[in-house]
């Protein structure tokens, strides 16, 4: 369309070539652009995710089995050191064993050598009793010396008397057997030994049998009755 002036004249708004554009009602837009939306959504979700590269059942397969495996050497490991540690804790013992048995028998070797000597002066004691003519007393000087030579022995592997006779009872030390009435010692005063009590490095090693002394018992007085039919006067 020309003016007057020859020119032409922009078409008015909403009309094409073909002639005017008709709008669209406004719900019919609403639902145009909700498909719109919708079909922009569904197109990026329905996008496939980048996929990791499969992995082949038999390769996997044999890395569980490699790792099995590889456990079990382990474990056959474990065993067999358990084992050696068994067998040398076994050897230990017996080699202990053994030497505490080496041992005591070399300490109760060197303790017998030592009373030899002993045994020996006993030996010509008894012998030189059984001549003609010994006398009493050089059978009393023999058993005198070997009970010196046996006492010495005894004290120098750290076995010494224990003395009772005079003291207070003890019953850490003392057993007694008897209680005996006495009137010249103090109440639980040992008064006599009848066993001697030895100690080993300070330690009890024999207790003493003894006696105890305790108080005489009181007399009773028994009142006189008078005699049946006696009168005064």
């Amino acid at each position: 369309m020309q003016d007057k002036e020859g020119q032409t004249a922009a078409p008015p708004v909403g009309e094409g070539a073909e002639g005017p554009t008709q709008e669209a009602p406004p719900g019919e837009q609403e639902t145009r652009l909700e498909e719109q939306s919708e079909g922009g959504a569904t197109g990026e979700a329905e996008s496939p995710a980048p996929e990791r590269p499969a992995v082949p059942e038999e390769e996997a397969a044999g890395a569980y089995r490699e790792r099995i495996a590889s456990l079990e050497r382990e474990v056959a490991d474990y065993v067999r050191h358990l084992q050696r540690l068994q067998a040398d804790f076994e050897n230990f013992r017996k080699r202990v064993r053994r030497e505490q048995e080496e041992l005591r028998e070399r300490v109760t070797e060197d303790l017998l050598r030592r009373l030899l000597p002993v045994v020996d002066n006993l030996e010509r004691a008894v012998a030189a009793a059984e001549q003609d003519g010994a006398s009493l007393e050089n059978l009393q000087a023999g058993v005198t010396m070997v009970y010196r030579q046996l006492a010495e022995f005894l004290l120098k592997e750290g076995a010494s008397p224990l003395v009772a006779r005079g003291e207070t009872f003890d019953p850490t030390k003392h057993h007694a057997v008897a209680t005996v009435e006495s009137e010249e010692h103090a109440e639980n005063t040992v008064v006599d030994e009848l066993q001697k009590g030895y100690l080993f490095h300070g330690r009890l090693l024999r207790p003493a049998l003894v006696r105890v002394a305790k108080r005489p018992a009181a007399e009773k007085v028994i009142p006189l009755r008078p005699e049946e039919g006696e009168c005064d006067g």
